[in-house]
């Protein structure tokens, strides 16, 4: 039985967790916001788009694609409005432009009600993460998936308590490494703290919760959030959020990030001290990406009239110095915390970034993850509420979510 004691520390750690997700402005003096309009060069138009087709109606949202490959389609992954609730949506594609929608088998009723939010592909295999809101508490009970080929996906059955339980708080990623698939999450520790947790899996359906390292543990001066997982030939990211506490009260965000070697299973906090990125104000990362050189990420920081993006980089996830500012004409509103997305750019050309800014879809590209150029974007989505980013060695999709539902867009 759980005492009073553990309930009440319990409690207390859910608050902080979801006030940090809630996008919650720091305390102390705000970091500087992004640049001005003068500061923000003319798009470029390295990137050609073509527009694609992809049968989804107005209740339809895609979350993440997963680059094909070895006999594997493109696939997108997100969720379709039903009658009484939300149905799981998946779309398939040979080349990333001519688009399909694809059944997917549930096995629970969480599965039935699922709305994906990530997927991969390692090899042949591919691995989705969704996850289903309960009628009876409202908390969203982790839901994951696999497919072999271009078989459809199907729900794996899992105890619950394995990612959620009364123990869970988030699955929020997944990503490859060579011998096995990881997601990335938040789940509270027997001793009652807030740890980054690791999942991984070798077939997408024995999953495994190894313990974590003491650097994955929150502490009574800090609370842990991770928010993307990204990895590469050397090894492993995991970007997040310190949340740092004072007296029991919320005193300031900074920015957090950890790292693994090439078998993803001893995790070190990585050293952000050149980046700017920690400090007195809030400035969190939001994204990651493995480029040729070693990583990129992206971090929102708040300034006096909303949010700016700013990037950092690192050779080795280890430690990282100051990229570059993205710049924008104004700044993010500062009600909630912005969202981008990063990924490789095409045949290993640096990074591509994205956000929505005032309803509009915004682009950069950048060589080395620190100079960033505007990039010209498909026009027409005066009203966007999303963006999603997936590349290959020869093309780039993109996913602009909108009020009539999701358009997709190549690049080669």
């Amino acid at each position: 039985m759980t005492s009073s004691v553990g309930r009440g520390r319990r409690l207390v750690v859910l608050l902080v967790v979801a006030a940090a997700a809630a996008g919650c402005t720091g305390g102390g003096e705000p970091a500087p916001a992004a640049a001005g309009p003068a500061s923000v060069p003319a798009p470029s138009t390295t990137l050609r788009w073509t527009t694609c087709a992809l049968p989804a109606g107005p209740g339809a949202v895609v979350r993440a694609v997963a680059p094909g490959g070895d006999g594997v389609p493109w696939t997108a992954v997100g969720q379709e409005a039903g009658k009484d609730d939300i149905r799981p949506a998946v779309w398939t594609s040979a080349d990333g432009c001519g688009w399909r929608r694809v059944p997917v088998h549930a096995v629970t009723p969480d599965g039935e009600r699922t709305g994906f939010t990530a997927v991969v592909r390692r090899r042949r295999l591919v691995v989705a993460l969704g996850g289903s809101s309960s009628k009876v508490h409202g908390n969203t009970r982790p839901t994951l998936w696999r497919a072999s080929g271009p078989a459809p996906l199907r729900e794996v059955e899992l105890l619950r308590e394995l990612f959620g339980g009364e123990s869970g708080i988030s699955v929020a990623d997944l990503t490859v490494v060579p011998d096995a698939v990881l997601a990335v999450g938040a789940y509270i520790t027997p001793s009652k703290w807030v740890a980054v947790q690791l999942w991984r899996t070798a077939d997408g359906a024995d999953w495994r919760r190894p313990p974590p390292a003491g650097g994955l543990v929150s502490s009574r001066t800090e609370q842990l959030l991770p928010r993307d997982l990204a990895a590469g030939p050397a090894g492993s990211v995991v970007v997040g959020t310190a949340f740092q506490l004072r007296g029991g009260a919320r005193d300031g965000f900074d920015s957090a990030a950890w790292y693994a070697g090439a078998d993803s299973r001893v995790w070190r906090r990585a050293d952000l001290g050149g980046t700017g990125l920690a400090g007195q104000g809030d400035q969190r990362l939001l994204t990651a990406t493995w480029v040729p050189d070693g990583y990129v990420a992206v971090a929102a920081v708040a300034g006096s009239d909303g949010f700016g993006l700013r990037s950092a980089v690192s050779p080795d996830g280890r430690s990282w110095s100051a990229g570059g500012e993205l710049p924008l004409d104004r700044a993010l509103p500062a009600g909630d915390l912005p969202a981008a997305a990063i990924t490789p750019g095409p045949a290993g050309s640096g990074a591509v970034a994205s956000t929505v800014a005032d309803g509009r879809p915004a682009l950069w590209r950048s060589p080395d993850g620190r100079a960033w150029q505007p990039e010209t974007v498909p026009s027409g989505h005066a009203k966007a509420t999303g963006l999603v980013l997936a590349g290959s060695a020869d093309r780039l999709v993109l996913v602009v979510q909108t009020p009539a539902g999701p358009r997709t867009y190549l690049a080669r």
